[in-house]
């Protein structure tokens, strides 16, 4: 049966599937097969969106182990509320597979982000169209990654076809040209923006600069920006586990949209 809230999460699903492209990518009756070399577990799992009643799951299931079988790696499906069929997830334990991690998606209009997210004084956001070299450094600083990992990042990121920003804030306060972290960003975040909808990816703050808002004025930027392109609604993925994000991201005003779990098989 369709719903708004279903054709939101649907919606949803396949802005956040083209804001983290895979490397590689098959369909397979509505199925989209993705590997990205391990980077991200959404870009190296199934999106499983489509299902034909006449076609085999049985079938289907061959199919996805057969295709992460050439890349040596073990399958991994990731099952949101509209996932086909509707029985999924009890399918896939009955093949041997596993839960792995629930991923709570938030979402807030943008009006209302915008509302709540003011910049702090003294903090000053900067917005990129493409991936800068000083922005791509900062964020491996945020979350390591490594030799063949870090560039299997930067070309994902390079590979973004909807309009997006890379965003750091910087604190203007500091006015000693000597000081070592003069034009170090305090955080880093994504914006990325298709069909009406501003997703927030890759952000992170230092720890040295947590609680002075810098993330607060970060949210603020993209959401302005986001804005201007049309957008009307925002939304992003926090682990369960996360809870400094999880009450930063509920005191701006976001809200539960929805859950979606990841199934490993060994």
């Amino acid at each position: 049966m369709k719903s708004p809230l279903r054709d939101q999460i649907r919606a949803a699903e396949a802005h956040a599937a083209n804001a983290v492209p895979a490397s590689h990518l098959q369909i397979v009756d509505g199925w989209r097969l993705r590997y990205n070399h391990g980077v991200t577990r959404r870009a190296n799992s199934v999106l499983a969106e489509g299902h034909s009643a006449e076609t085999s799951l049985d079938a289907k299931l061959a199919d996805v182990e057969a295709f992460y079988q050439q890349f040596g790696v073990s399958p991994r499906f990731q099952v949101t509320p509209v996932s086909q069929p509707s029985q999924l997830a009890e399918a896939l334990r009955a093949h041997g597979y596993r839960h792995a991690a629930a991923v709570d998606v938030l979402s807030v209009p943008v009006t209302t982000l915008q509302h709540h997210a003011v910049g702090r004084e003294g903090l000053e956001p900067h917005l990129y169209p493409t991936l800068e070299p000083d922005w791509f450094s900062h964020y491996l600083r945020a979350e390591p990654h490594e030799g063949f990992k870090a560039e299997v990042r930067r070309r994902m990121l390079n590979h973004l076809v909807t309009p997006a920003r890379f965003a750091t804030v910087t604190d203007t306060t500091i006015d000693n040209p000597a000081a070592e972290n003069q034009n170090e960003p305090l955080a880093v975040g994504l914006g990325v923006v298709e069909g009406g909808w501003l997703g927030i990816f890759n952000v992170a703050t230092f720890p040295a600069a947590r609680r002075r808002g810098a993330a607060t004025t970060l949210l603020a930027a993209l959401a302005d920006w986001a804005a201007r392109q049309g957008a009307t609604n925002v939304y992003l993925q926090v682990g369960q586990g996360n809870t400094p994000a999880q009450t930063l991201y509920r005191r701006l005003g976001f809200a539960p949209f929805y859950q979606y779990h990841y199934y490993e098989r060994d």
